[in-house]
Formats: structure tokens, C-alpha cells, sequence
């Protein structure tokens, strides 16, 4: 929610949050009028942030690409203010995970040393000596549009994106190879519990860091990276705890059908039956979508009951009634509901909560087994 997509690379589907637009808003503003340079400055710092985010996309394509070779769905990459983050599975394998998490950093240093061999010929050519400058004369506002401005940014900006990332905070790159070593070694539980303790101490760290040198973004970084990490412990919980459930086992199947060319007030009055989500047909009784009724908006609002109920239609993923829960927990994450299937026909759907909750339910039953036997 809140993302946009801006193109499609390898299959792989290219977002930008709307935050992101406001940070390069923000940035440009800021640089412009409190920088020296004005408009040169704005513009200078534009470019900085675009260069880096093009290389942050490389980054994640780099994770990306070693994960579908592996036979990994990945749907989309998000550009958030603080970084990418590619949408897929992560895999319970400490050796593929160290592979992938390397992959990206490692693409970082690569292009460094690449584009540093034109940085080196081009100031032998030119006389020009970029190296005894400094980072701070070559990086200067105007030394951006030179050629060796813009190649010291791109190799001083893979630098710092390749080593920043190796630092062990979970979920960054570092914390995630960190948490593949573990795991080598003890339960995957277990290796991301420790991974994300030490990933929230040191985000602590970076955060007072930020704050003490007045770097409003470090602090952003730390508290954002402090959450993702506890989210990501949940998610690996979860898909624990529904290890061993199938689709079949959570699969509702007293689907409700609407015609999509109903009114939502017809609807209402001939074919509501306290259910909550119906399926949309079309004429040949055909499933395009579904109905969710607690996205409707205040019914107050008497338009809203003459809309067509094709104007409502949500879409969802079909998934196949044999599917382990765990291994589709991504696609119930992301949509919170699923149409599942047999021999390719729809004949039921399940939810995130109910699933959730029947987890629950089969542990408790396994808890009371247990001690019954005992």
C-alpha cells in the first residue's frame, strides 16, 4: 500500500513507496535553500540520491538474481527512503541464504573497482589529480557535473552501500549472514532470535550515533532497522509454527458467488449471508475477483450502493489445496486472502487470520495430547 510501480526488470516487478518521492522532494528543497549553491546544490543532491537508489536497485537485483537461479519467486523490489527491499522467500538453508546475502555487497565492490580503472586513466589523461583533491573537492556541489565527480560518487557510494550492508544488523545483509552461520550450527529459530538481538543493540547504536552527529537519516535507519528485524522474527515464528499444515486443512469452502454486474445495494438485500468475502463472477459464472466487505467504505455515502460490484473487486492469488502452509505464507502475508484450488479449479478460499488461528488451535490440541499421554 502506498507504492507505485515504476517498471519491471528481469520479470521482477520495480515499486517506489510515496515516501520516497516526498524524501526527494524534501531533499532538493532543503539543498537548495539552506545549502550554498541554491539550485546547483538542489540539483547536485538530486542526482546523489538518484545514482545511489540506482545502485540500491543493482543490490537487490544482485540478491534477486541468485534467488530465483535457485528456483526463488521474487515478485517486486521496493524503493523505501531508508533502502530496497525485495519481496520474496527467504530460504531456510544457511548456505543459500550466505550466498544471496553476499551477493549484494559483493556486486557493490565490483562495480567500485570497475568504475575506478576510467577514474584512474581519466586522471592520468587529464593531469588531473582527483585523488589528492579529497572526497570533499571531488564530491563538491559542482564537481557532480565533471566525469570525475560523478565516477568518485559512484565508486564512493558502492563503497559505503557494500560495507554499510555487511555491518551485522539483522536484517541487513551482515545480520542475515551472520544468522546463516548460526543456523549451520543450531535450530533456524533459534540463529534469527540471536541475529535480531544483536541487530536491535547495534540499530540502538546507530541511532544514538545519529543523534549525537545530528544525522536525522542514521537515526531513521536505526529505528526503522530495529522493527524490520522484529518483524522479520515474527514471520519465521509464524512459518514454524504452521509447518505441517496444508492448504487442504484450512481451506473454507462455502464460497459465496455475486454477479459482478449486481449493484452493491442488490447485493444487500438478495444475496448477503453474514459471510464476509464473497467471489465475483462474470456471465459464464467465471471467478475474476472477490468482494471483502470490510473494505467497503461508510455506507452513509448512499453513491457506494449503486456501485457495480466489479467496481469492488479485489484480486488474489490462486494457490494449489496440496501447498504446505509455510511455503505460501509470503502470498498470505501480502494479500491476507487466498483463492486455493484443485485440478486447476477454484473450490474454496482461506485467510490470514484463520490460518493463524487454526496454528493455534493444533498446538494447543498437541499441548493437551501430549500431557494427556504423559
Amino acid at each position: 500500500m502506498g507504492s507505485y510501480r515504476i517498471g519491471k526488470i528481469f520479470g521482477i516487478d520495480i515499486e517506489i513507496h510515496f515516501t520516497f518521492i516526498l524524501v526527494l522532494l524534501f531533499i532538493f528543497l532543503y539543498s537548495s535553500l539552506f545549502v550554498g549553491g541554491g539550485l546547483v546544490s538542489g540539483i547536485s543532491a538530486l542526482i546523489y540520491f538518484v545514482i545511489l537508489f540506482t545502485l540500491v536497485i543493482l543490490h537487490e537485483l544482485a540478491h534477486s538474481a541468485v534467488a530465483i537461479v535457485s528456483g526463488i519467486r521474487v515478485s517486486k523490489i521496493t524503493l523505501l527512503p531508508i533502502g530496497g527491499v525485495a519481496t520474496m522467500e527467504i530460504p531456510e538453508k544457511p548456505s543459500l541464504e550466505l550466498v544471496m546475502a553476499i551477493a549484494g555487497p559483493l556486486l557493490n565492490f565490483t562495480l567500485a573497482f570497475i568504475f575506478l580503472i576510467p577514474l584512474v586513466m581519466y586522471s592520468i589523461v587529464t593531469d588531473h589529480s582527483t585523488f589528492a583533491s579529497g572526497l570533499s573537492g571531488a564530491l563538491s556541489p559542482k564537481a557532480i557535473f565533471s566525469i570525475e565527480g560523478i565516477l568518485l560518487l559512484i565508486i564512493a557510494a558502492n563503497l559505503v552501500l557494500g560495507s554499510f550492508n555487511l555491518l551485522p544488523i539483522f536484517p541487513m545483509d551482515g545480520g542475515r549472514i551472520f544468522r546463516a552461520i548460526l543456523a549451520f550450527f543450531m535450530d533456524y529459530v533459534d540463529a534469527t532470535e540471536i541475529a535480531v538481538i544483536l541487530g536491535q543493540f547495534m540499530s540502538v547504536l546507530m541511532t544514538i550515533l545519529g543523534f549525537v552527529l545530528g544525522n536525522i537519516f542514521l537515526v531513521l535507519i536505526g529505528i526503522l532497522i530495529f522493527f524490520a528485524g522484529d518483524q522479520e522474527l515474527k514471520v519465521v515464528k509464524l512459518r514454524h509454527s504452521l509447518k505441517g499444515i496444508y492448504l487442504r486443512d484450512v481451506t473454507l469452502r462455502d464460497l459465496e458467488r455475486v454477479p459482478s454486474n449486481m449493484t452493491l445495494a442488490e447485493f444487500f438485500r438478495n444475496k448477503f449471508s453474514n459471510h464476509i468475502f464473497y467471489a465475483i463472477v462474470d456471465d459464464q459464472d467465471e471467478i475474476h475477483g472477490y468482494l471483502d466487505l470490510r473494505t467497503i467504505p461508510e455506507l452513509k455515502d448512499k453513491g457506494i450502493m449503486q456501485k457495480k460490484i466489479e467496481e469492488l473487486s479485489l484480486k488474489a492469488p490462486i494457490l494449489d489445496i496440496n501447498s504446505e502452509v509455510s511455503d505460501v505464507l509470503l502470498k498470505l502475508l501480502e494479500s491476507d486472502f487466498v483463492f486455493v484450488s484443485e485440478n486447476g479449479k477454484i473450490i474454496g478460499y482461506t485467510f490470514l487470520p484463520y490460518v493463524i488461528e487454526f496454528g493455534k488451535i493444533r498446538k494447543l490440541l498437541r499441548s493437551f495430547f501430549k500431557a494427556e499421554a504423559g
